[in-house]
């Protein structure tokens, strides 16, 4: 029999995931809403509908994005052990 590397266990891969999504929105608050943030409040002044539809888009597209990107993350990176054939 050959030994296998060790499975990583479910709270060394939450950590993982946890650690990904603190980078990833940190990221997006420096970048998407500091880049948003004058034409946000110019809506939210004059236009109070189209700002919570659009506030209500960019979460909804965070959370699909970051959830796409994490879930490719840990699959590319993760240490998953093979399924050992037996006869």
């Amino acid at each position: 029999m050959r030994d296998s590397p060790p499975r990583p266990s479910a709270l060394g891969v939450l950590a993982t995931e946890i650690a990904a999504y603190a980078i990833l929105v940190t990221l997006y608050l420096v970048a998407v809403l500091r880049a948003l943030r004058p034409w946000l409040a110019g809506l939210a002044v004059r236009h109070d509908a189209a700002y919570a539809l659009w506030c209500l888009l960019l979460m909804l597209g965070q959370g699909v994005v970051l959830e796409s990107l994490t879930t490719w993350l840990m699959r590319r990176f993760a240490r998953t052990r093979r399924p050992e054939k037996t006869f």
